[in-house]
């Protein structure tokens, strides 16, 4: 079963504060006409060796990624600014 959704809105981009976590100033992108978000999480599976069949015991998450592609129609002079 997939989830799907139909996103409308404005994509605005930030610069994160390194010690707050925050983000700052908000710089909107533009026209975005696509957009595609994948996230990966990695893990490592452990398997028993007390009883003998090697069963999985459990997974260890670790580390997480995202990805995140915008196509926007228009070229913005704040946006090249931030590339």
């Amino acid at each position: 079963m997939s989830e799907l959704y139909s996103l409308q809105g404005r994509f605005f981009s930030a610069v994160r504060n390194a010690t707050t976590g925050k983000p700052g100033k908000r710089t909107w992108l533009g026209n975005a006409s696509a957009a595609t978000l994948a996230i990966s999480a990695n893990k490592s599976d452990k398997n028993e060796s007390f009883g003998g069949s090697r069963g999985l015991y459990g997974s260890l998450i670790t580390g997480k990624s995202g990805t995140l592609n915008i196509t926007l129609d228009e070229f913005l002079l704040e946006n090249l600014a931030l590339a």
